[in-house]
């Protein structure tokens, strides 16, 4: 459980670095950079319906910060997880 708390925590500074959390980005660019920061992935390119989801979920009125805490404790935020990952 540590681990997914210091994932939440970092995900959360980060968007508060990059102004993600204000209402003056859309939720869409909001789920983009979370998804660029946390999972180092552009969800438009590699996962367009994850970003479907995601945003479909903001937009119908789901809280910013609980949308970070899904992604930040998610399966493939996990270390090892590899669907998503680089190819070389």
């Amino acid at each position: 459980m540590g681990g997914e708390s210091l994932r939440a925590g970092e995900a959360i500074e980060v968007a508060l670095e990059n102004d993600v959390l204000t209402d003056y980005v859309s939720n869409r660019d909001f789920v983009r950079a979370v998804h660029r920061k946390m999972l180092h992935r552009d969800p438009a390119v590699d996962d367009p319906k994850g970003l479907a989801n995601w945003t479909g979920w903001l937009d119908r009125g789901a809280a910013r910060a609980w949308v970070l805490w899904r992604l930040a404790t998610s399966q493939e935020s996990m270390p090892g997880y590899a669907p998503f990952k680089e190819k070389k």
